[in-house]
């Protein structure tokens, strides 16, 4: 297979540990570097020969670095590696990235400025839809992600990224980076930290807003284990399949595990090759809590909260495992402050055009309030997990068999099957069985299963859309249209336009 991955993808929110040399981006990457036109007509000229192109399979090249190289093609899959967090790609050349923007910008002396500098900006604009059988179109697809509204079209992204990667392939020199994420659209409300121009979603409820889930600073020290990187600021959380910025996910919609676990974090993070290879990488933090600013003083946040990782690939390539406790501290009730735990495992079959991602996932608080007393016992709308704000900005209690207060608790496991077809087309199966044994997170007590078909289809590397069906089921309640209905079915489409 052809082991690549396009210059804005090695930049998502959860890197690849294989990162191909910008040499590479310019031979499959459309770049008209002539004056031309001038900017716009480098532009219009980027994205008309990536259309010629089709999203064609670069040249393989032999993979030089002594670290292993990513075993999927990308596209039609959002990366080259298996997902994780809190590095910028552990034997990456840190080149800047190579998309239109860039290519536009190439000939000018900011644009050369810029790639001496091995600074990159960049983003994408991702509108999306969806037609569903809920009753009531505000949240009415809740809890199902992130198409929150039924029977609506959506501003989902709308993102620039500024940033610098380190090189973390050379072995002779301390080197740094940095990243700055800006995101406008709906999908703010699963970003938002508190502290953070969190006014928007927590006492005003915008329709669509504006977040910063990354700004952080790389230090990267070849000295230490066989390669360490160092992030310091706002990353995104290490674990999950998924990740919150639109091109990093193999379909449009969120698995009700994501949008209900922790999203960002403040604080240190490390990531350690253990060996040359990088079979074994180890990740340690020290942050501030789940999605809360470190300033920010608000239910019993934050709080000193660490962070623990251990990575596995085995000696073929074929197989991932990746253990996670993402966020350890007393436990006790406060914003968002889950004890979260993580299992994912990937596989690579022996037709390489298939492959399974597997996660299971636990997290608690301990002396949540309770917030049914007597009331509400089918379900807690109002009581809820703050992305799915219903406008009360109240404590997200749980449902208590007894007392005041209690552990809340929930679990659930997702699975993603996909199948590559070619460059352009790969599809994919996600099954999810979700459990809110305490309605903390959803807002009702019961299970849910889900089963979501998608299809991606490329008409280059940078323009692509994402159509996918599926069914949700609620085994108690109905947590659907805001309480009315148990099962709901969904079909929605995106489309990514990457710049």
């Amino acid at each position: 297979m052809t082991r690549r991955i396009h210059g804005v993808l090695a930049a998502a929110s959860i890197t690849t540990a294989a990162i191909f040399p910008a040499s590479v981006f310019a031979q499959t990457s459309p770049a008209s570097t002539t004056d031309d036109g001038g900017f716009f007509g480098r532009l219009v000229n980027y994205y008309a020969e990536g259309f010629a192109a089709g999203a064609e399979a670069p040249p393989e090249k032999p993979w030089k670095y002594a670290c292993m190289p990513g075993p999927l093609d990308s596209p039609p899959f959002p990366s080259s590696d298996f997902q994780y967090g809190g590095n910028p790609g552990m034997c990456s050349e840190g080149d800047a990235d190579s998309g239109a923007l860039m290519a536009a910008l190439a000939p000018t002396g900011f644009g050369q400025w810029l790639t001496e500098n091995r600074i990159s900006i960049y983003g994408w604009v991702e509108p999306g839809g969806n037609l569903s059988t809920a009753k009531v179109s505000k949240f009415g697809n809740v809890p199902a992600a992130y198409g929150f509204n039924a029977n609506r079209a959506f501003l989902d992204q709308a993102t620039i990224y500024v940033e610098r990667d380190p090189d973390t392939a050379q072995t002779d020199h301390v080197d740094w980076g940095f990243r700055v994420t800006n995101i406008y659209g709906t999908d703010y409300r699963y970003t938002t930290m508190y502290g953070w121009d969190s006014s928007q979603l927590l006492q005003h409820n915008r329709w669509a807003g504006w977040d910063m889930p990354m700004a952080y600073f790389d230090l990267y020290v070849p000295d230490i284990g066989y390669g360490t990187n160092f992030r310091l600021g706002r990353y995104v959380s290490l674990p999950d399949i998924e990740a919150q910025l639109a091109p990093d996910n193999y379909m449009y919609s969120h698995s009700i595990l994501y949008s209900t676990d922790p999203y960002t974090q403040v604080g240190l993070v490390s990531t350690t090759r253990l060996d040359p290879k990088g079979q074994w990488i180890l990740q340690l933090g020290l942050s501030a809590g789940n999605d809360v600013a470190p300033w920010s003083g608000y239910q019993g946040m934050p709080q000193p909260t660490i962070t623990a990782a251990l990575r596995w690939t085995s000696d073929d390539n074929h197989w991932n495992i990746y253990v996670a406790a993402n966020s350890t501290n007393d436990g006790k009730y406060g914003y968002n402050n889950l004890q979260s735990y993580y299992y994912t495992i990937y596989y690579i079959f022996p037709n390489p055009k298939w492959h399974t991602a597997q996660e299971i996932w636990y997290m608690y608080q301990n002396k949540t309030p309770a917030a049914n007393n007597g009331v509400n016992t089918v379900g807690l709308a109002g009581s809820v997990n703050p992305r799915f704000n219903y406008g009360v900005n109240g404590p997200f209690g749980a449902y208590c068999n007894t007392g005041n207060n209690c552990q809340s608790r929930e679990w659930a496991t997702i699975n993603y099957t996909m199948y590559e077809i070619d460059r352009h087309n790969s599809v994919g199966l996600r099954l999810e069985y979700y459990d809110d044994l305490t309605a903390q997170r959803t807002g009702y007590r019961t299970q849910i299963f889900e089963t979501t078909f998608g299809w991606n289809h490329y008409f280059s590397d940078d323009v692509y859309i994402r159509p996918e069906v599926g069914f949700y089921h609620a085994l108690h309640g109905r947590p659907f249209s805001n309480g009315g209905q148990a099962n709901d079915l969904i079909a929605s489409m995106d489309l990514i336009w990457r710049y």
